[in-house]
């Protein structure tokens, strides 16, 4: 099972932080898992349908690993089908290569 893990702060209307918000995306048995903690949450909650601005999140942080041989190609080619499915576009992030070019 891989395990990612981070935090972004969350702001109220006036800019000023009021806690945090702390994401772990989890990968296990070929499936993706999203979840997200509050200040008022007691336990994680699962975000399904997963947001596209943590898939982008998710995927930064997996390239930013798989530079360091820390995360696998495949981790960041299933993230990048996720942002296709979610709408987005991984285009233009680094590191994404069509399917079927070499380094697959």
């Amino acid at each position: 099972m891989k395990k990612y893990e981070w935090w972004e702060d969350i702001e109220d209307e006036d800019g000023a932080v009021s806690g945090r918000r702390y994401v772990r995306a989890s990968y296990h048995g070929s499936r993706w898992k999203l979840l997200e903690m509050r200040p008022e949450d007691e336990d994680w909650v699962e975000l399904d349908p997963m947001p596209l601005v943590d898939l982008v999140n998710l995927r930064d942080l997996v390239w930013r690993k798989y530079q360091r041989r820390r995360a696998r190609f495949q981790d960041l080619r299933a993230v990048d089908e996720f942002i296709v499915a979610a709408g987005g576009d991984p285009t233009g992030l680094p590191g994404f290569t069509k399917k079927g070019a070499s380094g697959s």
